[in-house]
């Protein structure tokens, strides 16, 4: 067995990396990926895994199902082409992708200091005062 370093840029690996960047990179993709992370995060989860965990996993899970059906191609019948794809796809630590997500997403505490600037005219967060001739 191998000792040989296999992480690639922080990620588990280099199919992993590929995956997060591509869906990091289009915005509609990444927007996609935070939607099904807000979903899932709300989502009461009923396993024997718990918390964060469990949400982490079936996010993976969404965001797998997600890429397979979305983002790569329909390769048909048994073919190189899809025996290489299938073979990295298989790589990917989707659980990976789902925490980097996870991470992502605002605190509750983190939400409560943003919804003060919900409405500026009564909020720290308004529009400057005018200055006064005094």
């Amino acid at each position: 067995m191998s000792d040989k370093d296999t992480t690639y840029n922080g990620w588990r690996n280099y199919e992993t990396w590929a995956v997060a960047l591509w869906i990091d990179n289009e915005q509609g993709t990444a927007e996609r990926a935070r939607e099904l992370t807000k979903e899932y995060a709300e989502e009461p989860q009923v396993n024997k895994l718990t918390g964060r965990d469990q949400t982490a996993y079936q996010l993976g899970k969404a965001i797998r199902e997600w890429v397979e059906e979305e983002m790569l191609p329909a390769l048909g019948d048994a073919s190189l082409q899809a025996d290489l794809l299938g073979a990295a796809v298989s790589e990917v630590n989707w659980y990976e992708i789902a925490e980097h997500y996870l991470a992502d997403l605002p605190t509750a505490e983190e939400e409560e200091e943003g919804d003060d600037c919900a409405d500026p005219a009564e909020s720290a967060c308004g529009p400057e005062p005018e200055p006064t001739d005094d």
